[in-house]
């Protein structure tokens, strides 16, 4: 979750993000998690994906295979859209 310090705090560490998603995103693109760890590794994935738009341009698609490979999100009772009666 330093990432999402990181990110928060772009403009004092600014080439620390930057260098934190180079380092990462072809780590993260080889990982496949158990399915106790899709979630973290989604949340991670999708920051890594955002922060390589925002420093990096659109060229560096390895976070968005990261985010592909993984399984669909899980439905949980706080995800489900808001019916009407």
């Amino acid at each position: 979750m330093l990432g999402s310090l990181c990110s928060t705090e772009a403009g004092t560490n600014y080439a620390r993000l930057i260098a934190l998603t180079e380092d990462t995103a072809s780590l993260l693109s080889h990982y496949r998690p158990g399915p106790e760890y899709v979630a973290p590794t989604r949340t991670a994935a999708a920051l890594l994906t955002a922060n390589s738009f925002l420093g990096l341009g659109p060229g560096a698609p390895r976070t968005l295979v990261a985010l592909r490979r993984l399984p669909p999100a899980r439905r949980t009772p706080w995800s489900v859209p808001w019916r009407r009666c």
